[in-house]
């Protein structure tokens, strides 16, 4: 119609994203769209395309303010169908646009953070935690800061008890007792060993699988998360837990000889501060658990 009409003098392409590509897209048919796309590319500009993808995304999963087409103009959706037709839109489309894909896997990165803080580490509802925009602009470390101060009992989920000065007393001289074996210098010390299916979990599990999912998972970053959650613990004289996280950054620093081979180290002195935190607060009652992290 082009050729024969209008001597070819048609954008053609300008006018399939309007009338086709940007309806489809906020019609949320991503499998037509899709279809369309690989039979026919030579109808559109990838780079193009690429972009109106990726503002679609955008604005479904961050809530970001629709202003690319009529065709997103009145759309009405709730939040959770929202985050639905985000990362539909993802699945679908994403394969045939490899360029996306660092963008696709950051925005999805901080929808499991918002699903994660909500669901699992239940933060209240109106928290800005829960809002992917926020996420989106705050460092990983100190997202994971926010949740531990409007939260502290995500650092005991699975094992609330561990709240509680006599249980986490317990736990913590269970735990010794499971890994005196490894550390004792003569046999008869052996006599108290705790099978690992009698302990119980290890505090702030939950707290460290939200720092994964924000990417925090270097052996560092990790050892900087329980370190803030030893500060939050002690915040909020949860010494018992405190002391356990303790004892696991030294039993690892152990494990690798850092201490001993390089006790100046920022690591190690901030480490270093976490152990004198728990074992100086007056309020701390295990004096056996104070003296084994001394």
């Amino acid at each position: 119609l082009d050729q024969k009409c209008f001597c070819s003098s048609l954008d053609i392409n300008s006018i399939l994203e309007v009338h086709l590509l940007l309806p489809l897209l906020y019609q949320h048919s991503f499998q037509a769209l899709k279809m369309i796309l690989q039979e026919c590319p030579a109808w559109f500009d990838c780079n193009v395309v690429e972009s109106y993808i990726l503002a679609f995304v955008r604005e479904a999963a961050l809530l970001e303010r629709p202003s690319l087409s009529p065709a997103s103009q009145g759309v009405n959706t709730d939040r959770a169908e929202s985050i639905k037709n985000a990362i539909d839109c993802q699945d679908i489309l994403g394969p045939c646009f490899p360029n996306l894909h660092s963008e696709f896997d950051a925005i999805r990165r901080y929808l499991d953070a918002a699903h994660f803080i909500q669901n699992v580490l239940h933060c209240a509802n109106d928290s800005t935690l829960l809002e992917p925009t926020v996420l989106d602009s705050t460092p990983p470390m100190q997202i994971i800061e926010l949740v531990l101060s409007e939260n502290q009992h995500s650092m005991v989920l699975g094992c609330a008890d561990w709240s509680k000065p006599e249980f986490a007393a317990k736990a913590n001289f269970d735990i010794h007792c499971h890994f005196a074996p490894k550390d004792a210098s003569t046999p008869q010390e052996n006599s108290s060993y705790v099978e690992t299916q009698n302990l119980p979990p290890p505090p702030g599990g939950y707290v460290l699988q939200l720092g994964g999912i924000l990417g925090l998972q270097s052996e560092y970053e990790q050892f900087i998360v329980m370190n803030l959650m030893v500060r939050c613990a002690s915040n909020h004289e949860w010494y018992g837990v405190a002391a356990a996280l303790c004892a696991l950054l030294l039993r690892e620093a152990q494990a690798k000889s850092m201490i001993a081979e390089d006790s100046g180290s920022a690591r190690n002195l901030i480490l270093m501060k976490s152990v004198a935190d728990v074992v100086s607060a007056e309020s701390y009652l295990d004096c056996r658990m104070r003296h084994e992290l001394c």
